[in-house]
Order: structure tokens, then C-alpha cells, then sequence
């Protein structure tokens, strides 16, 4: 029996149990109740918008310094935890959810972990065949827009810089281990600018610059890395790897 037969079986079991319509399509894993009326209580075990609705909150802690200095108002924080659909954890910690450009949750990150690895906590018997396909963060603003697109590292420098830069869409790659050239895909005929963090040895910028190159002989697409960083940030910074926001606020 094929590994994705055998997931379809034990699937089905499992979703016999819980009163759920459970199957593998194209790799994903789809959950349905069996009986509609029960949909409300059934979107609890894999990331949907349903749980994302449940967790949002548009007082975020980051934006506090920002707002207590002059530099941000209340209203534009509430905008822009709304435009990412950003949400908050019972420890108060910041949800980002991954939602790509068809509107479908992929993941969320919270501190140093992850919501689908949560799930696979709470539900092994379900879920520890499934594994998360991350997309980038903030992907669901770029349907249907003109605007150029710019990617950080850091979901936080994202939001903030939507703020201060609203002629681009932010997006984040969350942590550079999750970067793949597959991630670019979806932002085919856009323009891209990617602002890696920097370091003393550039490896971040020449990795960045090298996914570049790469996405754009597979995709044709208008995509370049900015030396900004490397530019103007001091040795001090570099040492640091501060990011984009971190230049731009200290400097």
C-alpha cells in the first residue's frame, strides 16, 4: 500500500471517530465535519480562518515604543494588526499567521514555536502525518495589487514597516532556514525587493541575493536584493545583524 493510501486510511479512521469528513488531497490535509451544524467546533484541528478570527487582537506590546515616542498612532496599529490578521496568544505573546494569497492558513509562528507543531501535540493521532508547507508571511496583501513587494526577515519588522512605508507590502520569511525559491512563486509578476538582515561577513545578503538570481531565471520575475544594509550600517550594527527597522530607528 502507497505511504498516501495508508494516510487516507488512517485518516478516515480517525476522522470516524471524531465525526469528522478527513481526507489527503494534493498533499494537504482537508477537514470537514459530517454534520454541518457541527462546522463551529470542527476547525480546531488544523490552522483555519475560523482560528484565526478567534485569536485576533490588534493591541500588539511591540508597537508600545513606537506609539509612546510619536512616532505611531493607536489607530494606525489597530490597522495594521488588522491588515495582517495578526492575533495573541493566552500568554499574550503575538500571533503570525501564514495566509496565502487564497486566503488558506498555513501556519502560525508564536515566540520560538509553531502552531501546527502545537497541534501535533495536542492531536498525534491525527496530525503526525501532516507537516506544515510555510508560505510567506503576509502573502494574502498581495492579490490583486499594483504595489511593489518587499521582504524582511522578521514578521514584526514587516508590520511595523507597512506602517511607515505603506507604498509596499511587507512580507516576512520568519526565520532564513524557512526561505525556499517555492516561496517566490505566488509573487510572479510583481516587483520584488528582498532586504536581508545584516551581519559582518554578508553571508545573509549573498544568500539572499543568490535566492534572487534563482527565482528569477525559474520565474521570470523582476526581483532584486538591496545592499541598503550593507551600506549604511555601521560595523557596530553588523556585529548585531540588526535588521531594517533596527537601521532606520537608530540612525
Amino acid at each position: 500500500m502507497k505511504l498516501s493510501d495508508l494516510m487516507q486510511v488512517t485518516f478516515k479512521n480517525v476522522g470516524e471517530e471524531l465525526g469528522l469528513n478527513i481526507s489527503v488531497v494534493n498533499d494537504e490535509l482537508c477537514v470537514q465535519p459530517k454534520d454541518p451544524s457541527a462546522a463551529s467546533g470542527a476547525d480546531f484541528i488544523v490552522p483555519t480562518m475560523g482560528m484565526v478570527e478567534r485569536c485576533r487582537c490588534n493591541e500588539q506590546d511591540f508597537f508600545r515604543p513606537f506609539i509612546d515616542a510619536g512616532l505611531l498612532t493607536t489607530e494606525q496599529m489597530h490597522n495594521a494588526c488588522g491588515r495582517y490578521l495578526l492575533g495573541r496568544s493566552r500568554k499574550g505573546l503575538p500571533i503570525y499567521w501564514m495566509i496565502d494569497e487564497k486566503g488558506r492558513v498555513h501556519d502560525g509562528h508564536i515566540g520560538n514555536s509553531w502552531v501546527s507543531v502545537m497541534l501535533r501535540r495536542r492531536h498525534p493521532e491525527l496530525l503526525d502525518c501532516w507537516h506544515a508547507r510555510h508560505c510567506l508571511f503576509g502573502l494574502h496583501l498581495t492579490v490583486d495589487t499594483e504595489k511593489p513587494i518587499a521582504i524582511v526577515e522578521s514578521e514584526r519588522t514587516a508590520v511595523l514597516l507597512s506602517v511607515f512605508y505603506p507604498e509596499c507590502h511587507w512580507l516576512a520569511t520568519v526565520y532564513p532556514v524557512n526561505f525556499t525559491i517555492d516561496q517566490l512563486e505566488p509573487l510572479r509578476g510583481n516587483t520584488v525587493t528582498l532586504f536581508p538582515r545584516t551581519d559582518c561577513t554578508m553571508t545573509n545578503y549573498l544568500a539572499w541575493q543568490e535566492m534572487a538570481e534563482q527565482a528569477r531565471e525559474a520565474y521570470h520575475m523582476d526581483i532584486s536584493c538591496s545592499d541598503f544594509l550593507e551600506r549604511h550600517a555601521t560595523v557596530e550594527q553588523k556585529e548585531r545583524k540588526i535588521d531594517l527597522v533596527g537601521l532606520l530607528i537608530e540612525n
